[in-house]
């Protein structure tokens, strides 16, 4: 996989040489574009070529493509801006990581299906920054899905309360549907808050409990509630699937 990536960069950069913006909005777009499809795949119903699953594939590449590597592109910038060479792709390791959840999903016939890591698509060598750009680097991954995390859950409150008045059912399913995607981003943004919080190697959770563990358990706790009180809707499909065995793997991991 690396060696195609290689070729394709070899073309689109001996196509594209004068448009270095061009090239890197391509490449942008094939990231985009491969996470919509792999989190489209998690769907064993899903059809391509048919409306529905076209909407799908649009609502994972906004998601996931765009939402899930916000902090990456916002990072991207960043270093760019401080004269950092840095680039945007999908990694090898993504690629690897996406066959296997796709096929443990398949397999175990996991509902909803399960992907191991979160997108991830910047590229660059970490060793040649200081502390404190690493530091600046960590922030702006945090404030970008806290901030849209919230800016996409507070229009639910207002499309909750206007479901429960006498709409037309056109109305009523417009709205029931646009709470649904904005809902669907606002659990990326937290899924990502919550892999940060875990305090692994590089993460913000990591520098938050060098500073201070105290605060760093506090706000992992409750982080963890919020993913888990997002996942485990008592109003949704999974509530019923706790019925079924194997769901109880898709709780461990």
């Amino acid at each position: 996989f690396s060696r195609f990536q290689q070729r394709l960069n070899s073309i689109a950069g001996a196509r594209l040489e004068r448009r270095p913006a061009w090239r890197d909005a391509a490449k942008l777009l094939g990231v985009m574009a491969f996470f919509g499809l792999v989190f489209s795949l998690l769907d064993r119903s899903w059809n391509p070529f048919s409306l529905k699953g076209l909407i799908l594939f649009l609502s994972m590449t906004i998601a996931y493509g765009i939402v899930g590597i916000a902090d990456d592109i916002f990072q991207w910038r960043a270093l760019r801006k401080w004269n950092f060479a840095a680039d945007l792709t999908v990694r090898p390791s993504n690629v690897f990581l996406a066959v296997i959840s796709t096929a443990t999903t398949r397999v175990l016939n996991l509902v909803p299906g399960l992907m191991f890591g979160t997108p991830e698509a910047l590229q660059f060598d970490e060793a040649l920054l200081d502390a404190e750009k690493r530091n600046r680097l960590l922030r702006i991954s945090v404030i970008t899905f806290t901030v849209i995390g919230l800016g996409v859950w507070l229009p639910t409150v207002g499309t909750t309360l206007l479901q429960r008045l006498s709409l037309p059912s056109l109305l009523e399913n417009l709205l029931g549907g646009v709470e649904g995607f904005l809902l669907v981003i606002f659990a990326v943004a937290l899924e990502n808050v919550f892999v940060q919080m875990l305090g692994m190697p590089g993460s913000f959770g990591e520098a938050l409990k060098r500073r201070s563990r105290l605060v760093w358990l506090i706000v992992l706790v409750a982080v963890t509630f919020l993913f888990y009180h997002t996942l485990i809707n008592p109003h949704g499909e999974l509530a019923e699937a706790l019925e079924v065995a194997n769901v109880g793997l898709f709780l461990a991991v």
